[in-house]
C-alpha cells in the first residue's frame, strides 16, 4: 500500500491512498463468495448459482459492495501505520476501484493540535480573603423574612413601595391603542385586575415608581419610555401613555420570628438561624472566589498559549454554544423575532467562547496527563449524581442514557479538566490577604 500525507490545513492532514491489485484481491473474492451465498439468480434456488454466473451478472453490486468495504478498511491501516491519531473524518474523496487495477483515494482528517505546554506550576494569582460580615447576614435575614411574607389587605389608602396593587390599565402610542402597535404581545396593551408587586422589577419602565403615593380608585397617567433595546420590537425606543387605575392594595406581613420560626431552620432562637445564615453564606462565598480563581488561573494558561485548533471540533463546540444562548434566550421569554435579529451577535460570541473552551480543554488535557489526573468511578458517580438532579433524572437511568449517546466520555473528559484546574489552582503562587 502507498501512503502520501499532505498538510491540508491547521490541524488537518490529507492522506492520498493507493492499493495493489493483490492487496485488494483478498477483499474481492470474499465478497463474491458473501454475495453468492444469497443471490438470487433464475433458475437455481438462492445461494445456489455458480459462482462465475453470480460475478457476471451482479459485477456491478460485487464491485460496489467490495469498494465500500476496502475503503474504510485501509484508511484506518493507512493511519495506524502513519502514527495518525484522527479527531474525526472530514472527508473521503476521489475513490477509485477496478477488481483489475486496485484502489485509490484521498481522506482528509482533523487531528489534534501539537503545542507547548506554559509553565503552569506556579501561576500567580491572587487570592481575597473570604469574608461575611454581620451586614451580610442581616441583610440576608431581610430577604429571607421578604421571601417567607404573605400579602394581606389593608385599610391603608396610599400606595408605598413594596405594596402589592391591583390595577386596571390602557396604553396608547402616537395616538393609537398599544395593543395595535404590538399585537403579538396582548398584555402590552391592556390589562384588568393586574396584580404588581411595587418592590420588584418595573412592570413596565417607570410604571412601579409611578403608583407610589396614589390610592384607591385614583386614576393615574403614567409616562413610559420604553428603551431601544426593549423585548417587544415593535415598541422598542418608542413613548407611550398609560391611563392606570387603582383598585386594590395589599401589604407586606413578614412572618412571625417565634418558635415555629426557628423550628423550620432546625433550631430554637434567632441567633441559631443566623449562625445557618452565616456559614451558608461563607459557603456561597468560597464557592465564588473558588471560580475566580480557576477562571483566573484558566486565563492565565490562555494567555501563555496560542496554537491552531480543529475546526471540526470548534464547529461542533460553536454549535453547542449557540443551542445553549437560544434556549436560556427562549426561557428568558425572549422573543424568536429578537432571537433571529441577533443572530450574527450570538454566532460571534459563540465562536469566540467556543474558541477559547476547546483551546482550554487540550491545554488542560496535557497538563493531566502529565500530573496523572485519573477520573475514578467513584468520582464518574457523583458527577452523574449531580447531573441526574439537574435533569430530574435517576443517576442509572442517566447513565443509560448517557452510554447510549456516546455521552459518558464527554463527561469524564470535563471532570479530569475540573480537577486538573483544581490542582492548579492548588498550586498557584499568591498571597491571601490579611484578616482570611
Amino acid at each position: 500500500m502507498k501512503i502520501k500525507v499532505d498538510k491540508a490545513g491547521p490541524c488537518r492532514q490529507k492522506l492520498m491512498v493507493e492499493a495493489s491489485v493483490e492487496e485488494t484481491r483478498g477483499t474481492y473474492d470474499q465478497t463474491l463468495k458473501d454475495i453468492s451465498r444469497v443471490a438470487e439468480i433464475r433458475g437455481f434456488r438462492k445461494g445456489k448459482a455458480p459462482v462465475p454466473m453470480v460475478e457476471k451478472r451482479l459485477s456491478k453490486e460485487i464491485i460496489e459492495e467490495t469498494r465500500d468495504r476496502l475503503v474504510p478498511h485501509l484508511y484506518r491501516e493507512a493511519l495506524a501505520k502513519e502514527g495518525i491519531h484522527p479527531i474525526s473524518i472530514i472527508q473521503v474523496e476521489g475513490v477509485k476501484y477496478a477488481p483489475d487495477q486496485g484502489v485509490s483515494f484521498a481522506v482528509t482528517v482533523d487531528v489534534p493540535p501539537d503545542f507547548k505546554l506554559p509553565k503552569y506550576e506556579k501561576i500567580r494569582v491572587k487570592r481575597n480573603a473570604v469574608e461575611v460580615s454581620d451586614a451580610d447576614v442581616e441583610q440576608h435575614l431581610k430577604q429571607l423574612l421578604e421571601r417567607r411574607s404573605r400579602f394581606e389587605d389593608t385599610e391603608r389608602k396610599t400606595i408605598q413601595a413594596e405594596d402589592l396593587v391591583r390595577v386596571d390599565y390602557t396604553g396608547t402610542c402616537d395616538g393609537a391603542a398599544v395593543g395595535s402597535t404590538a399585537p403579538d404581545c396582548a398584555g402590552l396593551g391592556e390589562g384588568k385586575d393586574v396584580w404588581v408587586f411595587l418592590g420588584g422589577q418595573d412592570f413596565l419602565p417607570g410604571f412601579n415608581q409611578a403608583l407610589i403615593g396614589g390610592s384607591v380608585e385614583q386614576a393615574v397617567d403614567v409616562p413610559v419610555n420604553f428603551p431601544a433595546d426593549f423585548h417587544v420590537a415593535s415598541m422598542a425606543g418608542k413613548k407611550a401613555l398609560y391611563h392606570v387605575t387603582i383598585r386594590q392594595i395589599r401589604q407586606r406581613v413578614p412572618p412571625e420570628m417565634n418558635e415555629e420560626f426557628f423550628k423550620a431552620f432546625g433550631t430554637d432562637s434567632l441567633d441559631g438561624v443566623k449562625a445557618l445564615i452565616r456559614k451558608e453564606l461563607e459557603t456561597s462565598a468560597q464557592a465564588t472566589e473558588s471560580a475566580r480563581l480557576k477562571e483566573a488561573v484558566a486565563g492565565e494558561l490562555l494567555n501563555q498559549t496560542t496554537f491552531d485548533l480543529p475546526q471540526s471540533v470548534v464547529d461542533e463546540e460553536v454549535r453547542t454554544a449557540i443551542r445553549g444562548i437560544v434556549q436560556e434566550n427562549t426561557m428568558r421569554g425572549v422573543p424568536q423575532a429578537e432571537i433571529e435579529a441577533r443572530k450574527d451577535d450570538i454566532l460571534q460570541s459563540a465562536v469566540k467562547t467556543s474558541e477559547e473552551r476547546v483551546r482550554l480543554s487540550y491545554i488542560l488535557s496535557r497538563i493531566a496527563d502529565e500530573l496523572k489526573v485519573e477520573v475514578t468511578e467513584e468520582a464518574m458517580d457523583r458527577r452523574l449524581a449531580r447531573l441526574a438532579v439537574r435533569y430530574r433524572m435517576e443517576p442509572s437511568a442517566l447513565r443509560d442514557m448517557m452510554e447510549k449517546n456516546n455521552r459518558l466520555e464527554e463527561v469524564r473528559g470535563d471532570l479530569r479538566a475540573e480537577m486538573t484546574l483544581d490542582k492548579l489552582v492548588s498550586k498557584a503562587a499568591g498571597d491571601v490577604p490579611e484578616g482570611a
